[in-house]
């Protein structure tokens, strides 16, 4: 492996987060960050890791990066919101879900993604 070469760090990160070795993946999607710093992918499957080992502010802080890069990708809020939920910080987790809503009508599915269920669990606290 090209020890400069972020994407081949990234897709073993993948791999391992996959086969549940949660602690290589995330130094290899550390690594692949370090190499650049400009992908949100990276940033946003780190924090998909960060979030499955209940490190939810370094979870947020990542999906947060990725949103810099994809302001426009629905996935991205609606995975924040878990992490402000997991927080008990449920008006930042329903403003993460209206924004998903909004960066993507067209192609919204309420059921698909659970939105609905989510706002109705806003609505009832």
């Amino acid at each position: 492996m090209n020890p400069q070469f972020a994407e081949a760090y990234s897709n073993r990160g993948a791999i391992s987060q996959r086969k549940g070795n949660i602690e290589a993946s995330l130094q290899d999607l550390t690594k692949a960050i370090s190499l650049t710093t400009k992908n949100g992918f990276y940033y946003f499957n780190r924090a998909i890791v960060y979030f499955q080992k209940g490190n939810f502010a370094a979870a947020n802080a990542d999906f947060t990066k990725a949103i810099e890069f994809y302001p426009l990708w629905k996935t991205v809020y609606l995975r924040r919101a878990e992490v402000y939920k997991k927080l008990n910080q449920n008006k930042l987790a329903e403003a993460d879900l209206r924004k998903a809503k909004e960066v993507e009508k067209e192609n919204f599915s309420p059921f698909g993604d659970g939105i609905l269920l989510y706002l109705y669990e806003f609505e009832q606290n």
